[in-house]
């Protein structure tokens, strides 16, 4: 069966089941909640390469960060604890690696924590996808946003950023 259709195979069973896992798990005593009116869709394009999904017309979209609120001290702020997802998809990069940086602000941008991706190292100019998913940022009630960077390793070790875009948290 060719790679792309046992993906898109893969693909067509995992999603009803995923559905079905958070409806399951929604009827629990659970204290999180992901609503879907709080979802964000970060998109990056830098030519050839991307962040985001792609639909069945290869069109690009954003990739998904959902918002998992847990209730945070009395008075204050939920707790957001972002989950972050969607594609890494790299275009004629022989032996050019690229990666995703995430940086969680508080509201005066002040970071409060950096998460990067594994980098992606295609050994040819073919095209390509790595999924990216994060759950690393275990949640605060200071989280105000976080700034997703598509970044490139140079010849001397360092990363330079390519493009970037933001998601914000559901208001307090």
């Amino acid at each position: 069966m060719p790679t792309i259709t046992a993906r898109a195979l893969r693909t067509a069973l995992i999603v009803p089941l995923l559905a079905g896992s958070a409806l399951l798990a929604s009827t629990g005593h659970a204290h999180a909640t992901i609503n879907p009116s709080d979802v964000d869709r970060p998109m990056i394009s830098a030519g050839d390469l991307d962040f985001g999904n792609k639909n069945i017309w290869g069109t690009l979209s954003g990739g998904i960060v959902n918002w998992d609120m847990t209730p945070g001290a009395p008075g204050a702020c939920q707790v957001a604890t972002p989950w972050i997802s969607g594609r890494l998809y790299v275009n004629n990069q022989k032996d050019k690696s690229s990666r995703i940086l995430v940086d969680f602000h508080d509201a005066d941008h002040h970071n409060l924590h950096t998460w990067h991706s594994g980098s992606v190292t295609p050994s040819d100019n073919g095209s390509y996808y790595a999924v990216i998913s994060d759950t690393d940022f275990w949640g605060s009630s200071d989280l105000d946003h976080i700034v997703l960077r598509l970044q490139v390793l140079q010849n001397d070790g360092s990363w330079t950023e390519v493009g970037e875009a933001s998601a914000t948290r559901p208001r307090c």
